[in-house]
């Protein structure tokens, strides 16, 4: 992994090793051990097939996410309050994102990213009855939760808003 002028810090390294490992034909917890979940490991892998790893590459795939979490965090709020405070909402989000994550390559930007995700989709779901964003709200959910085992709490969120919404 192509290091110059670059400046990591442990999990970092960790993340974007793993991945190289993981495309040079290893598989977690089989030929390497992580205490971390993997998803977020199998994402950087599949952009550094594409792209190449490279320290920047998987500083822009972190950037792309921020973008994508402030996005969905307005597509949220847009949803359930006005569009005044759906973009205020989006404006902390980007704050917070900046201030607390910036650039580092850690797994919360992909798990609250795939959270949201489900929350649009059970919303969609809720809205239209349609199953099959119900079966994309399974999908982003697992995702979430196979990037970090925290994001376990949009699935709470998401049974809590299920119990209110059929009484």
């Amino acid at each position: 992994i192509h290091l110059t002028h670059s400046v990591i810090w442990c999990d970092e390294g960790e993340h974007l090793l793993l991945a190289r490992a993981l495309n040079n034909g290893m598989f977690p917890y089989k030929d390497f051990f992580t205490l971390k979940w993997p998803g977020m490991v199998f994402l950087l892998a599949m952009v550094f097939s594409t792209l190449g790893d490279s320290v920047g590459v998987a500083k822009g795939t972190i950037l792309v996410l921020d973008i994508l979490v402030v996005f969905c965090t307005y597509l949220l709020s847009k949803n359930i309050t006005t569009t005044r405070f759906a973009l205020l909402s989006a404006l902390f989000c980007m704050f917070g994102l900046v201030l607390f994550e910036g650039t580092s390559i850690m797994t919360e930007q992909c798990a609250v990213l795939f959270g949201l995700l489900s929350l649009l989709l059970f919303i969609r779901f809720a809205k239209s009855g349609r199953r099959y964003y119900l079966v994309l709200t399974g999908i982003a959910l697992f995702v979430s939760i196979f990037t970090k085992q925290q994001a376990i709490i949009f699935a709470v969120t998401i049974v809590i808003a299920s119990l209110v919404y059929t009484i």
